[in-house]
């Protein structure tokens, strides 16, 4: 009995959340999760993408956001997720991206984190034990006039994104 216990907890596997949804399951159903929370999919943006991918609109942590989302082609499993935010100035992102950076450090304190400027931007990235990870980081897009900076926070459940890597492997 207790052999039995043992095997039905190992069996048992955790998946990274994004928007409290596990990045698990196929990007349809995903989709029908996003939606429920508000989320609109954004057909004109989906559509100039690679496949494997599809965009989305909608609130993210309080505020405005393109998400992402990230689907084995083959499979249709999904792996990863991503929330875009823009913002007008440096001094706004900068505090943003402060603000989320702890929130991910009391969320995750089991998280190994590692560091990184580029370009005066910066970039933290939660390796989160059994899970996956986050990076969060800063970029610069001038050519958006009104919101040139974006704050990005990219998840990446560990099982589905190794899943995805070996039926890309499969190919080679």
């Amino acid at each position: 009995m207790m052999c039995l216990f043992a095997f039905n907890a190992m069996a048992q596997v955790e998946h990274m959340k994004f928007m409290s949804i596990p990045l698990d399951g196929t990007i349809d159903t995903f989709q029908k999760k996003l939606e429920a929370k508000g989320v609109k999919y954004d057909k004109q943006t989906s559509s100039i993408i690679p496949v494997g991918c599809r965009a989305f609109s909608g609130r993210f942590a309080s505020e405005d956001a393109t998400i992402f989302v990230y689907y084995d082609e083959r499979t249709k499993v999904v792996y990863r997720a991503k929330a875009v935010l823009n913002f007008p100035s440096r001094d706004i992102i900068k505090t943003k991206y402060s603000n989320f950076k702890y929130q991910l450090e009391q969320k995750y304190p089991q998280a190994d984190i590692t560091e990184d400027k580029y370009s005066n931007e910066d970039s933290s990235n939660f390796h989160i034990p059994f899970l996956g990870s986050i990076n969060l980081y800063q970029s610069t897009n001038y050519s958006n006039y009104n919101n040139p900076y974006s704050l990005h926070i990219d998840y990446y459940d560990l099982i589905n994104y190794v899943d995805h890597n070996d039926n890309e492997l499969d190919d080679l």
